[in-house]
């Protein structure tokens, strides 16, 4: 299970749950269905009495409680597994890395308030609300292709990426950005000289999510159409399909695939985590 944070969603399976769950009330699905089909993917063994102790179930289903939580519909079940779950991580707190401990015991201790909130048990087959439907229409975000966005390792090295191309968001899909980073360290994002930007990236260019200009770490700093002209765009593979940037190029084989970098969606922190492990300096 890759995570990036403490969160209840900071992580890959809990995010595949909240993806099922909400297609399913986009859908025009309930509650009870949308559930249902959750378990029906993810819990692959509902009957085992050890079950709790795999961190994917774990993950389901806090993720699956938060869910009903937020439409005010959790089912006796979901509460009494999740509750259940919470206490068992609670109690072998000692085994978490003590830089994020005082966090994830927020996060579950706030979760755990929630779930003895009478206020959201309710009906599992009402579906989604008018509200939470437009809540959920895709957000455009100021970021275009040839961007140039700042990305802080640390206090004194900044690195820069380039905005390939920005997808246009479909009904729940959140808007994305395909990045490429620059093997160039700055010392801030005022020193970012877009003049000695060199060719070519230290990686296959990726797509993150277009949010993470929201959230006050990451900056567009410059913008640059000659830099966006001289990049190659690769072509990336996603579940059999070749795509090129948002056009399909062509079906592929399954051993076609594994000749094609595969079309990846990496979170702000996460992919953070990433580059400070490869390029930051010892303090």
């Amino acid at each position: 299970m890759g995570a990036w944070g403490v969160g209840i969603f900071d992580n890959d399976d809990a995010g595949d749950v909240r993806d099922m769950f909400e297609d399913q009330l986009w859908d025009g699905q309930d509650i009870a269905t949308a559930t249902q089909a959750v378990l029906s993917q993810f819990d692959t063994n509902p009957h085992d009495p050890d079950g709790d102790q795999d961190e994917d179930v774990q993950a389901m289903y806090l993720a699956l409680a938060a869910l009903q939580i937020e439409h005010h519909a959790l089912q006796h079940d979901v509460q009494q597994r999740a509750l259940e779950l919470i206490h068992k991580e609670l109690d072998g707190w000692e085994e978490w890395d003590p830089t994020g401990l005082d966090r994830r015991v927020q996060v579950l201790a706030e979760l755990q308030r929630q779930l003895l909130d009478p206020g959201v048990l309710g009906s599992a087959h009402q579906t989604a609300s008018p509200l939470w439907r437009a809540s959920k229409l895709p957000h455009i975000y100021n970021v275009r292709d040839g961007d140039l966005i700042a990305v802080p390792l640390d206090e004194r090295q900044v690195m820069v990426a380039l905005v390939l191309h920005v997808t246009v968001p479909q009904r729940l899909e959140p808007q994305e950005m395909l990045l490429g980073f620059y093997n160039t360290v700055f010392p801030s994002r005022d020193a970012v000289d877009v003049s000695i930007l060199s060719k070519g990236f230290i990686d296959i260019p990726n797509y993150s999510l277009a949010a993470a200009i929201t959230n006050g770490r990451w900056t567009i700093v410059a913008h640059s159409a000659q830099l966006l002209a001289e990049s190659q765009i690769p072509e990336l593979a996603d579940r059999g399909v070749l795509y090129y940037k948002d056009k399909i190029v062509r079906h592929l084989s399954a051993e076609e695939q594994t000749h094609y970098p595969q079309r990846t969606i990496l979170p702000d922190r996460y992919l953070e985590q990433i580059l400070k492990k490869r390029f930051a300096t010892p303090s």
